[in-house]
């Protein structure tokens, strides 16, 4: 599903309106049990209305489009921005503009320097380690580097920066 969600996520930002996949098996496991799925009898009637929603059996694409991936370099953001991407092995760009240096700050990396292989200070993320993991290990890290909480952003729940729900302080 994850790869699924991908792709419909690509498509919109190759400037398609909608990126769909109908529903099928795979989308009805990895949707069962979720908090906002329904439950019981109402799950087995909405997977039954799910079902109705297949491609016409004769429906056809105006256009065909083939990407040979292989040949592609995977990209990486280096700032705040998407226009702020690089192929992997190279280094950041060099400027003197006071937005880019800002992007550059906030992002805590260095003009000139490749991303490859190197740490953030901000909470251990590896440039290289698959979303997954960067999030599994941001909420399991317990000694995060000195400065760390106060980089995060806040919360939505209205806590401080770094501030738990019993008003002390520690690691997220």
């Amino acid at each position: 599903m994850e790869e699924r969600m991908t792709v419909c996520n690509m498509s919109i930002e190759a400037g398609a309106r909608a990126g769909m996949i109908a529903p099928d098996d795979t989308t009805y496991q990895y949707m069962a049990g979720r908090p906002l799925a329904p439950q019981g009898a109402s799950w087995d009637a909405a997977v039954k209305r799910w079902r109705t929603l297949p491609s016409d059996a004769d429906a056809r694409f105006d256009q065909r489009v083939s990407i040979d991936v292989s040949k592609l370099t995977p990209m990486v953001t280096f700032g705040t921005n998407p226009g702020m991407v690089i192929p992997i092995g190279d280094a950041v760009p060099r400027q003197n503009d006071p937005a880019f240096r800002k992007a550059l700050d906030y992002m805590q990396v260095e003009s000139g320097k490749p991303l490859l292989g190197t740490r953030s200070t901000s909470c251990h993320r590896l440039v290289h380690e698959r979303p997954a993991q960067r999030f599994a290990r941001s909420r399991q890290c317990a000694a995060r580097p000195p400065g760390c909480e106060a980089r995060a952003p806040a919360r939505r729940s209205g806590l401080a920066r770094g501030q738990t729900s019993s008003g002390g302080r520690g690691a997220r």
